[in-house]
């Protein structure tokens, strides 16, 4: 899967990007009072804008930690996996949207397409640390 070169962010990790353009989406169809009633702004709309920024960050700071030893890993590795539950928890509520607020199935299909990637993409991530710092997960 290759990112067009006008979406390319120079030197920056795919996950972020990828948590970034579904935080970005999220953020989009939250605001659109077309989609989410203001009777849903504090309830649901607010929690997950929370929960989006919240996946973008968890996927920076992992990137930010650099394992030297098993402790720095096992902080990487815990980040990447809440980032993932992050990613996760926001289609489990679109889902419950589409039946609460009668939000169009296609709406969704979309939103939940980019989360999904994001998810996959910092799973994979997951997976290479695992080869590349095998090192400490043996110990």
């Amino acid at each position: 899967m290759s990112v067009y070169k006008t979406q390319r962010k120079e030197g920056e990790l795919l996950a972020i990007t990828k948590a970034r353009d579904a935080a970005e989406y999220t953020m989009k169809i939250t605001h659109n009072e077309k989609v989410f009633p203001k009777k849903a702004r504090y309830t649901v709309v607010k929690k997950l804008q929370d929960k989006a920024v919240e996946m973008v960050m968890l996927t920076v700071e992992a990137n930010e930690i650099y394992p030297r030893n098993r402790l720095e890993y096992e902080a990487r590795h815990a980040k990447q996996i809440e980032a993932m539950a992050a990613a996760r928890a926001i289609m489990s509520v679109a889902d419950l949207c589409i039946e609460l607020y009668g939000i169009a199935p296609s709406r969704v299909e979309y939103w939940t397409k980019q989360l999904t990637i994001a998810r996959n993409t910092i799973s994979g991530w997951c997976k290479k640390d695992a080869e590349r710092f095998k090192q400490f997960i043996d110990k």
